[in-house]
Formats: structure tokens, C-alpha cells, sequence
């Protein structure tokens, strides 16, 4: 077997990169298998004709080389799923691809309603923006501060009504929230913000003990309310506690792991954890310890590359 990911320009603040191709290439390499991950934009090329190419339903340069080689050689074509802003772009890619892999189940049912090719499901991996880069995990601050972090369109449809409504009826602090976002971007006023970067999320997140997350579709679109978890699970991973929206990819979590008391729908409920923080005293009745270890084993890259193997080979 030689698996090709096909990229168009490697860049490690790509967040589909980092939870879906870069670890399925590791997970597979780890596991024996031959994998090439093959950059356009710098000229790299595989050596051989691969049995299996995978892609991102995105990455429309990638999506043309794949068609090229296709001319060549009769393999397997794989694209990985993510946002579904449109079913169109699945239904026309059908005609070439032979397996797709969802992030979750709900965009996997959703995704399938649609074409007849197998859509299976591939949760995505730990995001490495939570795990230190020497080795030494680092324990957050146990100040009971706050964060959100995100590119500011997900902040826009999904938290920013709900979070002013919040603050308003708690009373909370906003000295004690920062935004983590895009360079220049100002979401709330004042809340102090941090630019987002692949390098400094570790350190910077370090000062924060929870984090508040959010699906709520304010803009009325099903892909806001079905987004995969990886946010719930980078926050649980890097030791920040996530109070997240009750919608269907979080509360999927929560349920397997006892965490539904931290699920608010509404923006009472979420002022009312707001009004009772203790990071001490969560940690232990929640077992987050136990938790991370459970959730860097089985969205590590060994485990979504067994995932792959078992539905595509």
C-alpha cells in the first residue's frame, strides 16, 4: 500500500491539516504503512503511483492533481469531509471519489443523505496546539479566567449573543475573559485579545482555566450547529475545562464522558456557571485526568490511521 495526501500548500496554522491529513500520514507511517504527503506549491512529488490519494473536500488544487494522475493510474480516491455549507460540492465530487470520511456521525448522515458513495466516520485527532512541544505538559493557572478562542466567523455565528447576555446577567468580570482570534480582529469591546498562532497557543492558553465554546447556529445554518468537537477536546487536552453550547457534537462528548452539567442552552445557564468557577474543584469531580488520557489515545494519530485502514483498504 502507498498512500498519497495531497496538498496544495502545507501551512501548520490549517486547522484541517492539523486535526485530519497531517495526523493520518504520521498515524499510518507509525503503523508501518508507506505514506507520502505530497506538497503542490513546492514541487513534491511521489516517487511511484500511490494505491490509495487523499485530499480535503476543499483544497480545489489538490482535487485537479488528483484528477491528473487519475488519467495515469486506476487507485482509490479518498476525500476528507469537514464543513457542509452545501451538499452540492460532495455530490459533484462523487463522480470521482471513492470513499469519504465525516468528522463525526452527524455529518456523516447528513453527507450520505446526499450521495451514494460510503461515507464513514474518522473523528479527528488531538489538535498538537494543545500538547507542549518539548514534552512537558504545563498545568494551567487555576484563576478561574476564561477564554474563547476560534477564527472570529465561528465567534460571529455562534457565541456573540449568547456570551454578552451572559456577562449581563452574571455580572461576570471581563477583565477575567480574553478572545484568542486573528491578528486585528476585535470581537468585544473591552475584553482584552490575543493573537492566535500555531507556536504561542500552548503557552498563552496556559492562563486560562476555562474556556467557553459554542455551536449555537446564529446565523441559521445547519454546519454552525454540527461542527465537529475538536475545540472541546484541544481545551480538555491542554487541561483548560470547556463549558460548551448544548448542540449535537458537544453534548456527544459530554455524554460519554459524565460531562452534561457543563452543557448550557441558554444564556442563563451559562451565567450560572459563570457565577460558580472553581477550577480545583472541577477538576476532581469530572476526572479530567482520566479524561485526557482517554482522549489523547483514541484521537491520536495511531488510532485515525486504524480508523482509515479498516474502511478504505
Amino acid at each position: 500500500m502507498h498512500v498519497v495526501v495531497l496538498i496544495n500548500r502545507i501551512d501548520p496554522n490549517n486547522a484541517l491539516q492539523r486535526l485530519q491529513s497531517n495526523p493520518l500520514s504520521e498515524g499510518l507511517v507509525s503503523l508501518g504503512v508507506r505514506a507520502t504527503t505530497v506538497n503542490l506549491q513546492d514541487g513534491t512529488a511521489a516517487t511511484d503511483l500511490p494505491s490509495h490519494l487523499v485530499f480535503h473536500y476543499n483544497d480545489r488544487a489538490a482535487i485537479d492533481g488528483a484528477l491528473a494522475l487519475r488519467r495515469l493510474s486506476r487507485f482509490k480516491i479518498i476525500c476528507l469531509c469537514s464543513d457542509v455549507y452545501s451538499l452540492e460540492p460532495y455530490r459533484n465530487l462523487s463522480e470521482v471519489v471513492d470513499v469519504f470520511l465525516a468528522p463525526s456521525l452527524f455529518h456523516q448522515k447528513l453527507i450520505q443523505s446526499a450521495i451514494k458513495k460510503p461515507v464513514f466516520v474518522i473523528p479527528e485527532a488531538v489538535d498538537p496546539i494543545s500538547l507542549p512541544s518539548n514534552g512537558e505538559y504545563a498545568n494551567v493557572l487555576s484563576r478561574n479566567n476564561v477564554c474563547w478562542f476560534g477564527y472570529p466567523e465561528s465567534f460571529n455565528k455562534s457565541l456573540c449573543y449568547i456570551i454578552n447576555d451572559a456577562f449581563d446577567i452574571s455580572e461576570f468580570n471581563k477583565d477575567r475573559f480574553s478572545i484568542i482570534t486573528s491578528k486585528n480582529d476585535i470581537l468585544m469591546e473591552d475584553v482584552l485579545h490575543l493573537e492566535f498562532n500555531f507556536n504561542t497557543f500552548y503557552e498563552i492558553s496556559g492562563n486560562y482555566s476555562y474556556s467557553i465554546l459554542s455551536h449555537f447556529p446564529f446565523d441559521l445554518k445547519i454546519n454552525t450547529y454540527i461542527k465537529s468537537p475538536n475545540k472541546m477536546i484541544t481545551s480538555i487536552v491542554r487541561g483548560i475545562i470547556p463549558l460548551v453550547s448544548a448542540t449535537p457534537n458537544y453534548e456527544e462528548i459530554a455524554r460519554k464522558y459524565g460531562l452534561e452539567s457543563l452543557c448550557f442552552g441558554s444564556a442563563s445557564d451559562l451565567s450560572n456557571m459563570l457565577s460558580k468557577l472553581d477550577y480545583d474543584r472541577d477538576q476532581k469531580k469530572f476526572g479530567f485526568d482520566d479524561i485526557r488520557s482517554d482522549l489523547k489515545l483514541n484521537h491520536s494519530p495511531m488510532s485515525i490511521a486504524r480508523k482509515f485502514l479498516e474502511f478504505v483498504d
